[in-house]
């Protein structure tokens, strides 16, 4: 059974700047189709737990942090990062 993503309001913003920012605007939007497949299938396959019910995902060049109600079936995205490419 799948997970719903849902991803905090703010985010929409951040997410909106990050993309105008970016030099590979197709990278940003393929991240976050990556980002919401993953979670929606396996968020605690894909995700690396930190602590305190608080995981995280990396797909170049995004970062989110997100928990997860296994109960409900939902996963949560509170967080996001650019983080620079290494050359």
């Amino acid at each position: 059974m799948a997970f719903t993503v849902k991803w905090a309001e703010e985010l929409d913003e951040t997410l909106a700047a990050i993309w105008l920012a970016y030099p590979d605007k197709p990278a940003v939007t393929a991240a976050q189709d990556v980002i919401d497949r993953f979670l929606s299938i396996d968020p605690k396959k894909y995700g690396e737990y930190l602590s305190e019910e608080l995981w995280r995902l990396h797909v170049p060049p995004l970062l989110v942090h997100f928990t997860i109600d296994d109960q409900a079936r939902r996963v949560d995205v509170t967080n996001l990062h650019i983080l620079p490419t290494r050359n």
